[in-house]
């Protein structure tokens, strides 16, 4: 049975309370999602992390990832560019991480499978006495950009990318079990320290230390 991120929501805020919320909790389901997002980049990049330090190899875990088919590539005329809009920022792992793939599905049902490089290396492709048949791309926060010799307007992207943000707090969460205790050891420390930050209740600028039931 799939987890959804406001079932570990849920989970974080009773954790933090003590049992049951009261009322006039700070914790809202919409702020405690937002750490969310980071507690899932956090337990990304501690996968990636073990994985070359315990078995040698560069790698992150399949269950991190998802596929979003059916993306528009649109060229932007003052940039001379191809580009696409992204479901989310990466996580920032590194190329060919935080993208396992970035496919060009032509209308003929052709795949052309791009690669990743990085912004400062778009200049050599135009250095190249002959050009590259290839599609490039590379990542500018939410933004691919894509290099292609050809037209690809008519064609749509099929991104398989690591999920770790979303406003759909039904949205199935994408972290193997073996990393909920990380995202929610992460969440506990990280909204913790904010519920017990010193707040001015008197608005005379003094901050007073809180004990919240």
């Amino acid at each position: 049975m799939s987890t959804t991120r406001r079932q570990v929501i849920e989970l974080i805020i009773r954790q933090l309370s003590g049992g049951i919320p009261s009322q006039d909790t700070e914790l809202t389901p919409n702020l405690v999602n937002l750490y969310l997002n980071s507690a899932i980049g956090f337990a990304v990049k501690s996968n990636y992390k073990e994985e070359v330090q315990i078995n040698g190899i560069e790698s992150v875990s399949d269950a991190f990832y998802a596929t979003f088919p059916g993306i528009t590539i649109s060229y932007d005329d003052s940039l001379a560019q191809y580009n696409a809009t992204l479901p989310q920022q990466a996580v920032g792992v590194g190329a060919g991480w935080d993208i396992s793939s970035f496919i060009v599905l032509t209308p003929s049902g052709k795949k052309i499978f791009a690669h990743p490089i990085k912004p400062t290396e778009e200049a050599f492709l135009y250095r190249n006495s002959k050009p590259c048949n290839e599609v490039f791309y590379w990542l500018n926060g939410s933004k691919a950009f894509l290099h292609s010799t050809q037209d690809i307007t008519k064609s749509k992207a099929i991104v398989r990318m690591i999920v770790s943000q979303s406003t759909n707090l039904d949205a199935e969460i994408t972290v193997p079990d073996s990393y909920m205790p990380v995202i929610i050891d992460y969440m506990a420390k990280t909204l913790g320290i904010m519920m017990n930050m010193p707040i001015d209740i008197s608005n005379d600028g003094v901050p007073t230390t809180q004990v919240r039931s």
